[in-house]
């Protein structure tokens, strides 16, 4: 019988309860028993003692009793003996044995058949004796004896014999027992319910809330909890299951989270068990691989589980379509790799952005020939096979004149042509990019000779100078190459595309259809020049540019009247010369921004020395042909007389401002003067003179240029011209300056012929503008004393 299987079925209380209800009845059974046993014993014992006294009371009694003429007293005698209980007997024999009297005849006689009796021997008992002979009586003998008459010690006994029951005594002590093994047993279930009622409160509830908090929670209700109060162990079992609680309801969230996650990932992830069955595999799986694993399967190392991560690209010639995997092996707590975790995602489209964006690093869009930078570096991988290579630089000569006739459209298909032809002419190993607008690079790997680079340069320009087609029109395009040879003029790819960049600038210079070879000395100037060009872009930015002012005195008394804003661009620590880098500024466009900060800066110079001195404080800057041309000119201008009113700028122009609209130039000159700038025109003479410029232009000074000055002295001519011009000036209503007077000679002869002011050397060189406002504080006191 499974005793577990019983109990199981009853409540823990119940079970407690059974359990110490069989452990206090097996208890109460023995203490019972034991007590039963010592009230027996007791009772007996008592008997005995009862029986002991009563036998010395009769022996007292009885002594005088002992003849026969006192027969009466001694029935009367046994009868008292025997009243200690019902079955009780009394008698009295002789030394005989023979019964002398009885206190019941019938019981006498079953006395006389006791084994007691027929063991006993009376001359031998000489004193009261008692016994327990049986279970439920005890017997007892006393001797009464007498000294017989007329003797000293002769002596006449009979003996006493008394059989005593001793069952009733035995049934009340039993009974005494019972009554109280009753109430002990009363009180045992009273404890044994309180017990219940105490383990059913404490243990049996609380446990039970927990069995129904844990089925709750199996059942999916992840707000059950358990709770108890208290701080017993069971109080401490519900902490800890409510925290397990907590910590599994997190953990499968965050599974939960983790599940949702793997299967909306749009990567493909499924899981494989040793034997190759699929145990997971999410949305985007199915999606992409379908019910085919061969895939999957391929990914596997021979069939098996791979026992290392591995990743790698493949094409799924299947599906059509590009793959990325990574294979990762899962390994069990021994240590043992149980599963592949493999993820492939699809990247067809990523290798096909991948293809666009190389194509578009590498490939010019127009052409289709490779891009600049793409050039560059397959130039250096030629360069690392060491054999000797040229490098070639063309421009097509004249795209600028077939943009602003026929539109860049048409120019664009004039590049592409030149492309075509190029590639026809040289096809691989030899290597032809597009390196900006009209310019192509061509390199030509593995020359025997470096004459033969320029045999290739000559074959380019003749194939690719010829008749095309634009707009339907027929023209005729030159090009113009520069030649670089590696090892000879450079040792790498930057250096070598620089060089044969420095050829081909000579060669435009030179005009279409030519080709120069790299030569370092004279390409180190066209370097510069580009160095210059490039530096120059950024130097009002990079704050290099410096004002200075050359001031200009009346020749009669050299006091200074004013000054021409000049400017200086400090390169590197060292200044540039103006004549190098103002042609340079003019044609790369960079004279629009030193012009303004020239005038701003000159505006910002006088009006703070007019406000310093007291009086205006002229000074003239040039704007040149490329500025006056220039968008916004006229709104800068009145932003500076807003910003300075105090300033006394003069403003300058050559006769090329004149070249192309004289209209509009005319309307900008009328504008300029009515904003209150007074208006020279610098170096007369030197260009495309018309009197119709001083008379229809409204010009307040002139300007005389240094090149008829400096010879004026000794070539009559020259000193003709200037008197001629000084007084056509005058008669004009205009002020004249002399440039460049160097020495006293000139100045003896401009004095005389009215010159208004005198610039040169011989009285002030051109200083930082800062100096300025001294020098005319000084020269001012020296003519003043």
């Amino acid at each position: 019988m499974n005793v577990r299987a019983v109990l199981s079925r009853l409540p823990v209380a119940a079970q407690v309860i059974v359990a110490l209800f069989i452990l206090g009845l097996g208890s109460h059974a023995a203490v019972f028993g034991m007590s039963v046993w010592d009230a027996l014993r007791r009772a007996q014992h008592e008997a005995i003692i009862d029986l002991r006294g009563q036998l010395h009371l009769a022996q007292g009694l009885a002594g005088h009793l002992v003849d026969e003429n006192h027969r009466d007293e001694l029935a009367v005698l046994l009868k008292s003996l025997a009243i200690l209980a019902h079955d009780d007997v009394a008698l009295l024999v002789n030394d005989e044995g023979h019964v002398v009297e009885n206190s019941d005849a019938e019981l006498s006689r079953h006395l006389l058949d006791t084994p007691w009796f027929r063991r006993l021997t009376l001359s031998e008992v000489n004193s009261v004796t008692v016994k327990s002979w049986t279970d439920d009586h005890v017997y007892g003998v006393a001797p009464i004896c007498k000294v017989v008459p007329g003797t000293i010690s002769e002596r006449k006994c009979v003996y006493l014999l008394v059989e005593h029951g001793t069952a009733w005594r035995l049934s009340a002590a039993t009974f005494a027992e019972l009554k109280r093994s009753a109430a002990v047993l009363g009180i045992n279930v009273l404890f044994s319910l309180l017990c219940w009622w105490i383990i059913n409160e404490a243990v049996a509830k609380p446990s039970q809330r927990i069995i129904k908090s844990i089925l709750r929670f199996r059942g999916g209700d992840r707000t059950a909890r358990c709770t108890l109060a208290g701080s017993d162990e069971l109080a401490g079992i519900s902490l800890a299951i409510d925290k397990a609680f907590e910590t599994i309801t997190d953990q499968q969230q965050d599974l939960q989270l983790l599940e949702t996650a793997v299967s909306q990932s749009p990567a493909a992830i499924v899981l494989i068990d040793a034997e190759g069955i699929v145990q997971f595999r999410n949305r985007a799986h199915q999606r992409i691989h379908g019910p085919d694993e061969s895939a999957i399967t391929a990914l596997l190392q021979d069939g098996r589980l791979r026992s290392e991560a591995w990743s790698g690209e493949f094409f799924d010639e299947k599906a059509s379509r590009w793959l990325r995997a990574v294979v990762s092996p899962i390994e069990d707590d021994a240590g043992q790799i149980t599963h592949n975790l493999i993820i492939t995602e699809d990247i067809t489209d990523q290798k096909g952005y991948e293809a666009a964006l190389f194509r578009k690093e590498t490939v010019d869009d127009l052409t289709g020939l490779p891009n600049r930078d793409f050039g560059r570096e397959r130039l250096r991988q030629v360069l690392g096979g060491g054999t000797m290579t040229a490098v070639i630089y063309l421009d097509i000569d004249g795209l600028t004149r077939v943009n602003e006739t026929f539109g860049y459209e048409c120019g664009n298909e004039v590049i592409k042509a030149v492309a075509q032809r190029l590639q026809e002419l040289f096809p691989p190993p030899a290597m032809v990019c597009r390196q900006a607008g009209d310019e192509f690079l061509l390199v030509l790997p593995g020359l025997g000779i470096a004459s033969e680079a320029e045999i290739q340069a000559a074959r380019a320009l003749r194939e690719c100078s010829a008749l095309y087609s634009v707009a339907g029109s027929m023209i005729t395009l030159t090009l113009r190459a520069g030649v670089a040879v590696f090892p000879r003029d450079g040792s790498d790819a930057a250096s070598l595309i620089d060089d044969a960049y420095s050829a081909a600038i000579r060669a435009r210079e030179t005009g279409g259809g030519t080709y120069r070879l790299f030569n370092r000395t004279l390409d180190e100037q066209v370097k510069r020049q580009f160095e210059l060009d490039n530096d120059l872009r950024q130097a009002v930015a990079r704050d290099e540019l410096r004002l200075f002012a050359q001031a200009y005195v009346t020749p009669a008394d050299g006091i200074v009247r004013g000054a021409e804003a000049l400017v200086r661009w400090e390169r590197d620590g060292a200044l540039v010369s103006p004549g190098e880098f103002i042609p340079l500024a003019e044609r790369n466009g960079a004279i629009v921004p030193i012009s303004e900060w020239i005038v701003e800066n000159a505006a910002k110079a006088s009006s703070a020395m007019s406000d310093h001195l007291g009086f205006p404080v002229p000074i003239s800057v040039n704007i040149s042909a490329v500025e006056f041309r220039s968008t916004g000119l006229l709104s800068r201008l009145e932003g500076i007389r807003e910003l300075y009113p105090l300033a006394a700028i003069e403003i300058e122009v050559t006769e090329g401002v004149f070249a192309g609209d004289m209209k509009t130039a005319g309307a900008y000159l009328k504008t300029i003067d009515e904003m209150g700038f007074p208006l020279a025109i610098d170096d007369f003479g030197t260009g495309y003179s018309s009197l119709s410029y001083l008379r229809d232009f409204p010009f307040s000074k002139l300007k005389i240029d240094r090149s008829f000055i400096v010879d004026m002295v000794e070539r009559p001519r020259h000193r003709d011209i200037v008197a001629a011009t000084v007084a056509l000036a005058h008669h004009l209503g205009l002020v004249v300056t002399a440039e460049g007077v160097e020495d006293q000679a000139q100045n003896d002869l401009l004095k005389a012929m009215g010159v208004d002011y005198i610039q040169g050397y011989l009285f002030h060189k051109p200083a930082p503008i800062e100096l300025f406002e001294d020098l005319i504080r000084r020269k001012r006191y020296e003519g003043q004393s």
